[in-house]
């Protein structure tokens, strides 16, 4: 089962903010995942050699899920949101 993602800057939890300026019509989000397979209980792994590394584009709102070391982008609707 996929696990959603909680929204984190350099490792600092971020509670989105609401800019009028920054939209998807002129501007696009880049991203660097990396995950690792060991239970870390959440931290990360500094010693882990198996890391797993994605680059993710979202030109879109998006929900980024994780499925054991996979990192997705699944399209996010507000009004379906939990």
């Amino acid at each position: 089962m996929a696990k959603m993602l909680t929204p984190m800057v350099q490792g600092i939890n971020k509670t989105p903010s609401y800019n009028p300026n920054c939209n998807f019509e002129n501007h696009v989000i880049l991203m660097k995942g990396i995950t690792w397979s060991r239970d870390s209980h959440g931290l990360f792994d500094y010693e882990s050699r198996h890391l797993t590394k994605k680059t993710l584009k979202a030109e879109r709102p998006v929900i980024i899920t994780r499925n054991n070391n996979e990192l997705s982008l699944s399209h996010y609707n507000e009004e379906e949101s939990f």
